[in-house]
């Protein structure tokens, strides 16, 4: 237990600590140790370029071949180097423009003081094909002036220029002393002469006429839009199930299974396009390797600390988790409970909050074939006062009902709506429990009841009203189908079943724009994620946005259309701005992927691949 890793950092940061301190001056960080340092612009020169015709190579004899797979170089940033010439001998770090050309593959460069550990880092990113891609890059150098570049994949040439130098200060700039007192001023200069008067100026010209103002110039190109695509946790073997939210700084955190291992994973995003990530194992099921961690529901904390319901295939059990950090780093202090031992439960968890922070749980009995509640007296369900769950009373006792199970808790009432499949009769259907734990009435409600099977893959969300809102399956018609209620009891849904133009569609994820709302109602809009399976060769992630509050009307977009890939399993949730960001399996390569959207309806002009 308690494997983990730090995924790689993006070309927004630099390879070195800095810190700044009196005076201004600055410190930076080395194997060697740091002092203060000042820095000083220089006259750009090349200090590396590893092209065939090159100007400058840095090496001697001249190197005229890239960078390949995993290849580190070594230069220096003293001295003569390349087209540098009497660069400072005491520089301790350097200012470098770094510059890729001519990749084959997606990849990364790393750039470092050369007698460090190399870091879990990446300072330029950019893929196969691409133009010149440049990026800052600020860098201590070791003790003999030297620093390290790494590319990860393929080959690539590299362009380094220096454009400036760090420097060590002089005379104790950095200390932190008080200055001595001022001395006395000395008496006043006698005044000089009054100097000769120069010669009178020429004749004031005419004001010459006004000039024609002039035509409006083309319209400029559109500005470019990056959407992500990022496969965060580089452990191979990780990402079904996925289920995902903001956190407190807008940033997506996911809990997934990992089939590969049977552990349940956490990566937590520290930017909005998953660029950098830290993903851990949460439960890999102890000694003997059981299957944990599939159906996972992910909910945060107060403290923004990740509590996740889950199954245990080996076992039969539904598992919470309520991790002590953020990261969920520490195993050994995250709290793993079983909720519910019986039989052989858990399958299709879903997870919600009451408003006292306790989690309230629906699954799916697979030995009675019914749906469960269960109702934690504690954020850790581990108090010895919290009961196994107990079926829901909906009135159909003897049939299949409960898979698929989406809860939600209502913010006016603080009570769970929960929407499940009824496999029986092939319904969507839905109950608004009266208590907490649903262990009374009233009886479920069918959403949607046509003669074809529907309600399969079932997503569900509360508006703002606290009424339900479903994306699910109609298996007759192999498309999408969407229902929303008036009311939180749903005595009257409308359903939009199906939308015929988009066939195959599976996987649902539903989120709510708080950025969008329906002109005439005022209510929030819906955004689907799922997977179009119309052509069975060419599965895709599809993105469905609703134009009023029905779903009558509605956009849709394939934002990250990849060949080879077989998507499963999506989350979505909608950004401050209106843009999704979707969680998705890829079975193909056995990964999670997360795609963050720069516009509503994920059409981005540039896709950024944001991770090796």
């Amino acid at each position: 237990m308690g494997r983990n890793h730090r995924a790689r950092w993006a070309a927004f940061g630099a390879a070195v600590a800095v810190s700044i301190g009196a005076g201004g001056l600055i410190t930076l960080a080395s194997a060697s140790g740091g002092g203060a340092s000042s820095f000083t612009a220089i006259t750009p020169c090349r200090l590396l370029d590893t092209r065939v015709n090159g100007p400058a190579t840095g090496e001697t004899p001249p190197r005229t071949t890239p960078l390949g797979k995993s290849e580190t170089l070594t230069v220096t940033a003293r001295g003569n180097f390349g087209k540098c010439v009497d660069l400072s001998p005491t520089a301790t770090g350097a200012v470098l423009n770094v510059t890729t050309v001519n990749a084959t593959a997606s990849s990364y460069l790393t750039v470092w003081p050369a007698d460090r550990e190399q870091p879990l880092a990446s300072n330029l990113n950019y893929v196969a094909g691409q133009g010149p891609t440049p990026n800052q890059v600020t860098t201590g150098l070791d003790s003999s002036g030297r620093l390290s570049v790494f590319n990860n994949a393929g080959s690539v040439d590299v362009i380094i220029d220096v454009v400036g130098l760090y420097e060590p200060a002089s005379g104790g700039g950095g200390g932190s002393g008080s200055g001595g007192a001022t001395g006395p001023a000395g008496p006043a200069g006698p005044k000089g002469e009054a100097g000769e008067p120069g010669p009178a100026g020429g004749p004031k010209g005419d004001k010459g006429d006004k000039g024609d103002q002039g035509d409006q110039g083309e319209q400029g190109m559109a500005g470019t839009q990056f959407m992500t695509s990022s496969k965060p946790d580089i452990t191979m073997g990780n990402g079904q199930y996925s289920s995902m939210r903001l956190d407190a700084n807008g940033n997506p955190v996911i809990s997934d299974f990992d089939p590969t291992n049977g552990d349940l994973r956490f990566t937590r995003c520290y930017d909005p396009g998953c660029v950098v990530a830290h993903s851990n194992v949460v439960d890999d099921g102890g000694i003997g390797g059981a299957q944990v961690g599939l159906y996972t529901s992910l909910r945060l904390d107060e403290t923004d600390l990740p509590v996740i319901s889950y199954y245990d295939a080996t076992n039969g059990d539904l598992k919470l988790a309520h991790c002590a950090d953020l990261d969920c780093a520490d195993a050994t202090a995250t709290s793993i409970a079983v909720v519910d031992s019986t039989d052989d439960r858990g399958q299709f968890s879903s997870l919600a909050l009451d408003s006292a922070g306790d989690p309230v749980i629906s699954y799916y009995d697979a030995t009675s074939t019914s749906l469960m509640v269960a109702k934690c007296n504690d954020v850790n369900c581990d108090g010895g006062d919290d009961a196994p769950g107990a079926a829901v009373s909906t009135g159909e006792a003897g049939m299949d009902y409960g898979k698929y199970s989406s809860i939600a808790i209502g913010q006016a009432d603080d009570l769970p709506t929960v929407g499940y499949y009824n496999a029986t009769n092939g319904d969507l259907e839905m109950i608004h429990c009266s208590s907490v734990d649903c262990s009374d009435g009233p009886s479920g409600v069918v959403v949607d009841g046509s003669t074809s099977d529907v309600g399969a893959d079932l997503s569900m969300a509360l508006d703002d009203a606290g009424n339900p809102v479903f994306a699910y399956y109609d298996a007759a018609t192999l498309a999408l189908a969407t229902a929303r209620c008036d009311d939180a009891d749903c005595s009257a849904p409308v359903v939009n079943e199906p939308l015929v133009s988009l066939p195959g569609s599976i996987d649902t994820g539903v989120a709510f724009d708080e950025t969008a709302l329906d002109s005439s109602t005022g209510r929030q809009l819906a955004v689907i994620s799922l997977v179009d399976y119309s052509d069975p060769t060419k599965p895709a992630l599809r993105v469905v946005r609703c134009k009023d509050e029905a779903c009558s009307d509605f956009s849709t977009s394939v934002p990250d259309l990849v060949a080879g890939e077989l998507p499963m399993n999506t989350s979505i949730v909608v950004d401050a701005y209106g843009n999704p960001t979707i969680s998705r399996y890829d079975s193909i390569v056995n990964q999670l992927v997360v795609v963050h959207c720069a516009d509503p309806m994920c059409i981005p002009h540039v896709k950024v691949l944001a991770s090796p």
